[in-house]
């Protein structure tokens, strides 16, 4: 199973379409937040889409249906725990512990999360943290994405630029 997950694309569509053409087999596309809304772009397509919101219009702007309005899931993949959140409530900017406890709490191996628009690919005390960055407006790198393929209960991920 292949997981793309894109964060912070801020209006800017066309980033999640160039990573579908990238992983033409990914299964789900998994957005972390801030302009959720920009999943329309793969309407139609086969793939699942899941989304947290963000803290920038995700609430207000009345183009996130409010099945996707949640701040943070719970996701489970062939026995893969992943707790997706944007990170703001956690303030991810400044630390990652909250974030760290709140992993423990759900028993979590894997968190995705976005908000800070740097990419990050972290392992602590068995849990996972994956932050793609931003594609649209991207913080000291380039413009990235992330992909996690799970197979067998195991999981490997990447973060890719554009």
């Amino acid at each position: 199973m292949k997981l793309i997950v894109i964060s912070d694309t801020h209006g800017e569509r066309s980033w999640i379409q160039k990573a579908l053409e990238r992983h033409p087999d990914a299964d789900v596309v998994v957005h972390c937040g801030d302009f959720a809304s920009d999943l329309e772009v793969v309407k139609g397509a086969p793939v699942e889409v899941v989304s947290v919101a963000g803290n920038v219009m995700d609430l207000h702007n009345g183009l996130v249906p409010p099945e996707n309005r949640a701040e943070e899931r719970l996701l489970v993949y062939e026995g893969v725990r992943i707790l997706l959140t944007h990170g703001h409530r956690y303030d991810v900017k400044h630390t990652l512990n909250n974030l760290f406890y709140r992993a423990l709490e759900e028993q979590a191996a894997l968190v995705l999360f976005g908000h800070t628009h740097v990419a990050l690919k972290l392992q602590h005390e068995g849990i996972t943290f994956l932050n793609p960055g931003s594609p649209a407006r991207p913080r000291g790198g380039r413009p990235g994405y992330g992909l996690i393929e799970i197979k067998s209960g195991e999981f490997t991920c990447q973060l890719f630029t554009f």
